[in-house]
């Protein structure tokens, strides 16, 4: 790994640290507010309060991905960083942390489930996308790591799009795929191919998932290697 290459990953590391820290505060602080709601307001007998981890780290994930280009490139280019080696350095800390957060928010789940069993507390449930897959530990990190590499990966190619294009050429993107969706809702193949898809779902979709995050990533060299350092309005 080349010097510029380890620079950028600590420039990466830099810009983002505090987002990180406040984002996982909030969210932890959230969790405890959970705990303690269970604790001292409802019972096991009174139903189940459900708390999701990944949503709201899938999207601080898209938002980071986004903010990747906005805050990094004009700046990375302006002190002498290649394109090349911006690319290589972006891969590996959307890999990176996709895989820190997984590990995290799996970890703390785990923890938490062990230590809530069989108190009044259990009344709170973890609500996960790995639950139609069995949910363990494993299938519960491979899931998030992919959705979130997947998720970094999209709104970073939209980060470039507005970067490169404008207002315009990102507004066009975003309504393409507004158009889309809406098209797929009103027609019905959309919400069909979801009720499709997760009525037979297994861990080698999330891998696939994974590796669309990879292609799509090493796509996103063709709109970086001839990108300029002004900003198009």
């Amino acid at each position: 790994m080349s010097n510029q290459v380890k620079g950028m990953l600590y420039l990466f590391a830099m810009e983002f640290r505090y987002s990180i820290l406040v984002f996982w505060s909030i969210l932890l602080s959230i969790l405890l507010v959970f705990l303690l709601f269970c604790y001292y307001v409802i019972s096991p007998a009174d139903g189940s309060f459900f708390f999701g981890f990944p949503f709201a780290i899938y999207f601080y994930c898209g938002v980071l991905g986004f903010m990747a280009v906005k805050e990094i490139v004009p700046f990375a280019l302006k002190i002498g960083a290649t394109r090349r080696n911006y690319y290589i350095a972006a891969g590996l800390f959307f890999l990176g942390l996709s895989a820190f957060f997984s590990f995290a928010a799996n970890t703390i789940q785990s923890l938490v489930t062990v230590l809530i069993d069989g108190t009044r507390v259990e009344s709170m449930q973890f609500i996960h996308l790995a639950n139609f897959l069995g949910g363990t530990w494993v299938d519960r990190f491979v899931t998030d790591l992919s959705v979130m590499f997947l998720l970094m990966t999209i709104l970073f190619l939209t980060g470039l799009v507005f970067y490169k294009y404008g207002q315009l050429g990102g507004g066009i993107l975003i309504g393409l795929a507004a158009a889309v969706v809406l098209a797929g809702v009103a027609q019905g193949w959309l919400i069909a191919g979801i009720i499709e898809l997760f009525a037979d779902i297994n861990i080698l979709f999330f891998y696939q998932v994974l590796l669309l995050g990879l292609i799509l990533y090493a796509l996103s060299f063709v709109m970086l290697r001839d990108i300029s350092i002004t900003k198009r309005k």
